[in-house]
């Protein structure tokens, strides 16, 4: 069993754990770790069974999803109006640049 308390910032309630020596240390005021609000955590102190406190495996929406993937040149329609990269037509003839391929050869 584990000693619980919520905060009590109305804007907050934030339910985490004690212990008692945290509770002794102090005649019971805790602050809060979410929003640093001091509060007596007797009122709301409650017993809860360990197995109620273990954080859920909670699987991510798109588990590949990095935070690089917001670059805009990994974007389909980035690389699509990019074009595709002309081969030379001949060994050893090297692609037009964009600059050479503009201006109307002589």
């Amino acid at each position: 069993m584990a000693l619980v308390t919520r905060c009590s910032n109305t804007a907050c309630l934030t339910l985490f754990r004690v212990t008692p020596a945290q509770l002794q240390a102090f005649g019971g005021q805790v602050r809060c770790g979410t929003c640093s609000t001091v509060f007596d955590a007797f009122p709301s102190l409650a017993t809860v069974a360990d197995a109620a406190l273990r954080t859920p495996n909670i699987v991510p929406d798109d588990p590949f999803r990095d935070e690089d993937d917001d670059d805009p040149s990994l974007e389909p329609s980035f690389i699509a109006s990019t074009g595709t990269p002309s081969a030379p037509d001949e060994p050893g003839q090297r692609a037009a640049s964009a600059d050479e391929a503009a201006t109307p050869a002589t």
